[in-house]
């Protein structure tokens, strides 16, 4: 800035431009303190309308900066009769009159990638809100399913990962006979494939099938015998159970299998596991290590996200019917970024 060009008023500092606000935007709240750096001229707390206060500052006004939020009209441009450039924040031009902008010579524009960072947090907000049904999850508590699904809970999202397997709330899954000598698969089955017991098809069949192909598949549900009973058909040996927090561990599954030694649990604690019958047989409870370090982190990082941003907010508010009538505001930005504005000599904001 040329201080020999440049004369604010006298109870501003010399580096003070002033900026014409007709409503007041989110963004002051938020960076509250950039905008000490300006004269902030406030529209909407002025007595005279707004195309009245627009032709009291319309000879020095040259710079439009708006948003989609308030259309600028013809009846605005032409009350801007120095206007010479309208910068946008919004993507897109179809709430600015481009007719009228053409027949002044007004130029358009907007304001480069001051909203890239926010585009890419709102794209990879949306993508984790959907791989881990993060809005999903947050409309079955807000509605009260929680309590009323008995032991079938809300299944996680897929994973956009080609691992190994990442096993949770699937009800129950039984790894037999790890031992050769003690395997004996079908004659269809390669003599090398370990067999896999699975009372119940989880969901992570199909997303992880290329995993499961190195295991024999004992379906127990599509077995005509009830649950225990495949379990005793089998209980010479399994020796292994892994299992998740989605169906209870009750001490007559473990009685069931009594070559039980190990119990591997997928989920974080143990309140699923009957504890005093393992203790009572000594056998042994751990659980899968780091195998949901990924989930957690993706789950965290997803929430926080989705709190940031106000996804599932978003969520609401556009299947609530609020989005013609309303105004729905965006999520703060959890960073001391500055606020990048183009300024020329006077800036109208329409927010």
């Amino acid at each position: 800035m040329d201080p020999d060009h440049h004369h604010p008023m006298p109870s501003q500092p010399p580096d003070h431009w002033q900026v014409l606000v007709l409503r007041p935007p989110p963004v002051f709240s938020v960076h509250e303190q950039y905008f000490s750096k300006f004269q902030i001229l406030k529209a909407y707390e002025s007595p005279l309308p707004t195309l009245d206060f627009l032709h009291s500052h319309a000879q020095s006004v040259k710079v439009l900066l708006c948003s989609g939020a308030r259309p600028i009209t013809a009846d605005v441009i032409r009350s801007l009769p120095e206007l010479q450039l309208v910068v946008s924040d919004a993507t897109g031009v179809n709430h600015i009159d481009m007719a009228e902008c053409r027949r002044r010579g007004i130029r358009v524009t907007n304001v480069g990638d001051v909203f890239s960072d926010d585009v890419a947090d709102g794209a990879v907000g949306l993508l984790m809100d959907v791989m881990r049904r993060i809005s999903g999850g947050d409309r079955f508590v807000r509605g009260g399913s929680w309590p009323d699904t008995g032991d079938c809970c809300y299944p996680l999202g897929s994973k956009l990962l080609d691992c190994e397997m990442s096993l949770y709330q699937h009800p129950l899954v039984f790894l037999i006979s790890m031992d050769p000598d003690h395997h004996h698969p079908p004659p269809s089955q390669p003599p090398d494939l370990r067999q896999l017991l699975v009372l119940h098809p989880p969901p992570v069949f199909s997303v992880h099938e290329h995993f499961f192909s190195k295991f024999h598949i004992l379906k127990a549900y599509e077995s005509p015998l009830p649950t225990l009973d495949f379990l005793r058909a089998h209980a010479q040996s399994v020796k292994v159970l892994l299992c998740s927090g989605a169906r209870p561990i009750t001490a007559d599954v473990i009685r069931s299998l009594p070559e039980l030694q190990l119990v591997v649990s997928a989920a974080t604690g143990v309140n699923h596991i009957d504890m005093a019958e393992c203790r009572c047989r000594g056998i042994k409870v751990t659980n899968l290590g780091d195998v949901l370090s990924d989930d957690v982190a993706d789950g965290a990082v997803g929430l926080l996200m989705d709190v940031m941003r106000r996804i599932s907010g978003g969520d609401r508010f556009v299947r609530g019917g609020s989005w013609p009538p309303d105004a729905e505001a965006g999520g703060c930005y959890p960073l001391g970024s500055t606020v990048s504005i183009f300024l020329y000599i006077h800036i109208i904001v329409f927010l």
